[in-house]
């Protein structure tokens, strides 16, 4: 899908004004010396712009005037009526071509690379395409689809606090989301200070999976509704939000991670692993966990 700019439709209607004013004289007149230098330039100005929106037989036409200009074999007579129906042919060309328009309070989702934020794409990386697919059906009106796109972020965000909890892989997100509840509601004296530091902030979390899970992902998943931008707007905010709070979560793990290996590769020294000493289950209390 090409994008075609509106100022750009604008610029070459104004560079053939110049061209009709630049042919103001007289008609014998071989196009040379400033006019012809100044003409050559508004020539090529127009083709490029003409190339970068796809009008490649317009672009045609004006290289073959150019290189008329270009051969002294031109004049200010014959040039008008070459004008005109390079005009033309530019008039058809465009008929040819489907122009939508993005409402102007949604062209920044269209235009962003990381509608979540740098925190959201540095944390999940490989949910990257489907959030920037999102904000682009967001902005062009498709609300089912940006729910969709929505539902398999959403996906990646479950498993990643099913990472942080321990959880192995599950199938589903019923399957997840109920692991998840055993976690959450397990009896509070066997919680270790860590875990019962974050547990308003996990209880949070599932609160936001169960409800789009309920609201949302079913019925998307299994064909049942179709959504409206205004709805779909609606989803966007809620994902983006459960997304950044979780990010804030990892994003800082992550980035120890990093410079970790950053370090390890502006250094000679090769590193040695630590001795792992098994799975420290953050729901035990401190005095039950492996040592």
């Amino acid at each position: 899908m090409k994008i075609f700019e509106a100022h750009e439709f604008l610029k070459i209607a104004q560079d053939f004004t110049h061209l009709a004013e630049s042919s103001a004289t007289g008609a014998t007149e071989i196009i040379e010396g400033v006019h012809g230098e100044a003409t050559l330039f508004l020539l090529r100005d127009v083709r490029q712009r003409c190339l970068a929106m796809g009008l490649r037989v317009t672009a045609q036409a004006l290289q073959e005037t150019e290189t008329q200009i270009g051969y002294g074999a031109l004049t200010w007579g014959r040039f008008i009526p070459r004008a005109e129906e390079t005009v033309n042919i530019l008039r058809h060309e465009l008929s040819t071509i489907l122009l939508l328009g993005v409402d102007p309070d949604k062209e920044k989702y269209f235009k962003e690379i990381q509608p979540f934020g740098a925190v959201v794409a540095s944390a999940f990386p490989q949910a990257a395409t489907d959030i920037e697919e999102a904000a682009k059906c967001f902005a062009l009106d498709r609300g089912t689809a940006t729910v969709f796109h929505l539902m398999r972020v959403m996906e990646e965000g479950l498993k990643a606090l099913a990472k942080l909890l321990g959880i192995p892989y599950a199938p589903s997100w019923e399957s997840y989301i109920s692991q998840i509840s055993d976690k959450i509601e397990t009896k509070h004296k066997k919680k270790g200070v860590k875990w019962k530091k974050d547990e308003p902030f996990f209880k949070e979390i599932l609160g936001t999976l169960v409800a789009v899970k309920i609201a949302w992902r079913n019925p998307t998943m299994h064909i049942v509704r179709t959504y409206q931008p205004d709805e779909a707007e609606d989803v966007f905010r809620a994902v983006r939000t459960f997304m950044q709070k979780l990010a804030d979560r990892i994003a800082p793990k992550e980035a120890g991670m990093f410079a970790a290996l950053l370090k390890w590769a502006t250094t000679d020294t090769i590193p040695v692993a630590p001795e792992v000493t098994g799975y420290q289950d953050p729901f035990l209390k401190d005095d039950e966990k492996t040592k």
